[in-house]
Formats: C-alpha cells, structure tokens, sequence
C-alpha cells in the first residue's frame, strides 16, 4: 500500500507543468515523507545508515522548500532525486 501510494504522489509531481509548480508540489510530498521517516525514527524502525541518508537529503532540500533558494530552476533535479532517495528509506525501513 505504501509503495501505491507513493508512486502515485510521484506520478502527480510529474503532472505539474511549470518548475515553481513543480517544486511546490515536491516540497508539499518532501514534508509529508519527512513526517513519515520520522515517525518510523521514534520507532526504531530506522537504521543508522537511513537516518544519515534522511539528514544528508534534508541538509539539501530543507533550503530549497523554506525559500532561502531563490534560483528553483537549476535545483529541481536536487529536490527530485532527495525525495526518492528518502522514498526508498521509507519502503526500506524496518528491513
């Protein structure tokens, strides 16, 4: 079910047609997966290695959906590969 779901935010991500669009609707699913992971965390369903990948992807993203970017063009790519790196962590976990 988890996986359904989060192919289909990744499908309606792609579904934006203008990059501020885009990026909105990544850092909209960015913050949702984050209060999942950390969820899991609380858990113990997290590994050492899949906390340090969720921190490394945060250390990028965190700037890109808080606005203190200003240039979105050249950092969509970013955002869109943290976010599936953080979306394998979370069908990863507790594995």
């Amino acid at each position: 079910m988890r996986a359904l779901c989060c192919l289909t935010a990744l499908i309606l991500v792609g579904c934006a047609s203008s990059t501020a669009e885009r990026t909105l609707a990544t850092c909209e699913l960015y913050a949702s997966t984050l209060t999942v992971l950390a969820t899991l965390k609380a858990q113990g369903s997290l590994s050492e290695g899949q906390i340090a990948t969720v921190d490394s992807v945060r250390a990028v993203s965190n700037p890109i959906c808080d606005g203190t970017v200003r240039d979105i063009e050249g950092t969509l790519t970013l955002l869109e590969t943290g976010l599936t790196r953080l979306l394998i962590v979370q069908q990863t976990a507790g594995q």
